[in-house]
């Protein structure tokens, strides 16, 4: 598609229930300060068959080829009921570029790799969780827990209570860490799922090791030596899924 001299197009997209990914190239555009084409001040709309849904939106560009990028969809927090096959239309925005640039294609869903149902749970004095649901896909993981309890404060933490996460690990030691749940309303009880990017490939054992992310007294999350988010983990709430 070209408007102003500028053109875009749509070379490649997939997706499963967790996210979409969009592969956009450019000719004739300008590049700003960030390395990237698109304009990143104005939102990514997606419609699917037609009805406007919400998702959390990041854009990487390749340094060593600023004519293309990926866009990521994932779908966060929202319970939103989407299709295994779907009409999609994807508004986004190129930089000096007044209208946006429109794409409709027909989508279908990725199979999944693997869905368990390991119903193994874990406690201690202050909480409990049973896995009730592991789903892999060439894309995604997703994770879904039951439980019970307020997570214990992480070291140094003085903000309670605390969100407690899963860390997934692969028997080959790769780690997958959730997306964006540290700031989501804290629950004493329940069920939620938590979304990762997909080990490299199908694994034979995932190892479920909880955390917390340590916090100030005003809720700042502290930082590690490494300049990451510092994580407290449980060892007496671990536990290990065995793939068949």
């Amino acid at each position: 598609m070209t408007q102003e001299g500028v053109t875009l197009t749509l070379t490649d997209l997939t997706y499963d229930s967790n996210q979409l990914i969009a592969g956009i190239r450019q000719e004739g555009g300008t590049v700003d300060k960030y390395g990237s084409f698109m304009d990143q001040t104005r939102n990514v709309d997606v419609l699917i068959n037609g009805k406007k849904l919400l998702y959390d939106t990041s854009i990487s560009t390749n340094p060593d080829d600023k004519d293309t990028a990926l866009i990521y969809l994932s779908k966060g927090a929202m319970k939103q009921q989407i299709p295994d096959q779907f009409d999609l239309t994807l508004k986004t925005y190129a930089n000096g570029v007044k209208e946006p640039f429109v794409f409709k294609v027909q989508v279908s869903k990725l199979g999944t790799l693997l869905s368990l149902k390991p119903g193994v749970s874990k406690k201690n004095s202050n909480f409990s969780y049973t896995v009730t649901s592991f789903e892999l896909t060439p894309l995604t993981m997703s994770l879904q827990v039951s439980f019970k309890g307020t997570a214990p404060a992480a070291a140094k933490s003085k903000a309670n209570p605390e969100r407690m996460l899963y860390d997934l690990v692969d028997e080959k030691g790769n780690v997958s860490s959730p997306w964006g749940k540290p700031f989501e309303k804290v629950k004493t009880s329940g069920t939620e799922e938590q979304n990762y990017g997909a080990f490299p490939a199908v694994p034979k054992t995932i190892s479920v090791k909880p955390f917390t992310y340590a916090k100030d007294a005003s809720g700042k999350i502290l930082k590690d030596k490494q300049g990451q988010w510092a994580k407290t983990y449980y060892k007496d709430l671990e536990t290990k899924i065995t793939v068949k």
